[in-house]
């Protein structure tokens, strides 16, 4: 998987628009994670998951994109693994 850092462009390997990094979220896991030690602040945020089998709470690596449409700006969160790296800072 390619690292990516603030200030990459990057592009979805499917197409899109060049995008800049503005952000790389790291994957984070919680180990014996239950309903009551979970912080509410996470307590469903987008891209943490609990697993109560396994009292595991976890967030996916992610990597934040900003981008223009014409003079309209876009953002927007994407998986590592669906991007490729244009060119660095």
């Amino acid at each position: 998987m390619e690292k990516f850092k603030a200030g990459d462009i990057v592009l979805l390997k499917s197409g899109s628009p060049a995008m800049t990094v503005k952000n790389v979220v790291k994957e984070l896991i919680i180990p014996e994670a239950t309903e009551e030690t979970i912080p509410k602040e996470i307590k469903g945020a987008p891209n943490w998951e609990f697993n109560r089998q396994k009292k595991v709470m976890s967030r996916k690596s992610s990597v934040d994109c900003q981008w223009f449409v014409g003079n309209a700006p876009k953002n927007g969160s994407f998986p590592p693994e669906s991007l490729i790296k244009v060119s660095q800072e």
